[in-house]
């Protein structure tokens, strides 16, 4: 797989972009849902409602995100296993994943306080920022 991957200069890039288009589907919809609890923004619609009509559009990016960080991955599994941005990344993504299917769901239905779609929202910019020091760090050498 990394030789099909690495063959051609276009190839990483676009598969790149698509992993970004990803997290922008996955983390974007979330960002919505927690900016109309924060700040009264899309006011005809509930938080709850939102959220069903995002559910799509999240489950979308997370399986677009998914698959192309998949094979982001294994075009050199050893930068990214020893990377630790990468695990750091990973590790907030579960968090942030786990976080938003149960806490923030019984938070939105129960309309409880800001500090869920505060705490959702600083998760998901780890993951991002995680994700842009990638490139950035090196695993041990």
């Amino acid at each position: 797989m990394a030789e099909l991957l690495n063959s051609s200069p276009m190839v990483f890039p676009v598969l790149e972009c698509i992993h970004i288009f990803g997290f922008i589907l996955l983390a974007g919809t979330v960002a919505l849902i927690d900016f109309r609890v924060l700040f009264a923004l899309l006011p005809g619609e509930s938080p709850v409602e939102l959220a069903e009509d995002m559910l799509p559009w999240n489950l979308a990016g997370l399986g677009l995100a998914l698959t192309s960080g998949s094979l982001l991955f294994a075009s050199d599994p050893d930068h990214y296993y020893l990377n630790r941005a990468f695990q750091i990344k990973m590790a907030v993504l579960l968090i942030a994943l786990g976080f938003d299917h149960t806490i923030h769901k019984r938070a939105l239905r129960s309309g409880s306080g800001k500090l869920v779609p505060c705490i959702s929202l600083a998760l998901w910019m780890l993951v991002i920022g995680g994700g842009i020091f990638i490139g950035f760090v090196t695993g041990p050498e």
